[in-house]
């Protein structure tokens, strides 16, 4: 039981250290909000910020990997198979799951941090998928794979910067209509063939 009481503990203190570090950068940048700050607006002591982070950085690298975690988990259940057939459906769905978290989106964007966040969302999404491609493809196909993923990844996160960096972005219902029809005309099914699978 102790255990359990413990982890709300670590639960409830890093609530509050996030929560008051969104509320901070809604005033100014993250790169100008220091730790004494911040455990000052969140009625913690330092000492306590120190035994879950190491600086304010490692908060926010926290925060984005769970954000990204949270918009790419449905990949890990997908079969292979569907990913390669209809892979405008995850990015769609991905696109979904971002804007659930547009408001942490749009503080990242303000404190000039959003690129972080892209690039790790990408690499992110890679991996998820050349894990699948590692364990069912025959070793021919992996490279293959991996240069189809490099493509489609850069086209899908420059859709979600779009959504979340510009003042007048596409409608994400547009961006999804021109992803599908990316898709459709460039053949990428035809590019891989059907005995690719070990």
């Amino acid at each position: 039981m102790k255990h359990v009481k413990q982890d709300r503990r670590v639960n409830k203190t890093k609530n509050a250290i996030t929560n008051t570090l969104l509320m901070l950068m809604e005033e100014k940048s993250v790169s100008r909000i220091t730790v004494s700050e911040l455990t000052e607006a969140a009625d913690i002591n330092r000492k306590t910020f120190y035994n879950h982070y190491s600086n304010i950085d490692s908060v926010l690298s926290e925060m984005e990997d769970n954000c990204i975690n949270w918009a790419v988990s449905f990949v890990k259940d997908l079969p292979l198979e569907s990913l390669i057939n209809d892979p405008a459906t995850v990015y769609v769905e991905i696109a979904k799951g971002l804007q659930r978290h547009s408001d942490f989106i749009g503080l990242l964007t303000k404190s000039g941090v959003y690129p972080r966040l892209s690039n790790k969302m990408a690499v992110s999404i890679k991996d998820a998928v050349l894990k699948k491609a590692d364990a069912e493809l025959k070793p021919g196909y992996v490279p293959k794979a991996a240069l189809l993923l490099d493509f489609m990844t850069a086209g899908a996160v420059g859709i979600y910067d779009n959504m979340f960096r510009n003042e007048d972005p596409v409608p994400l219902e547009d961006a999804v209509a021109f992803f599908y029809d990316i898709y459709e005309r460039s053949n990428i099914r035809n590019l891989l063939k059907e005995d690719m699978f070990k």
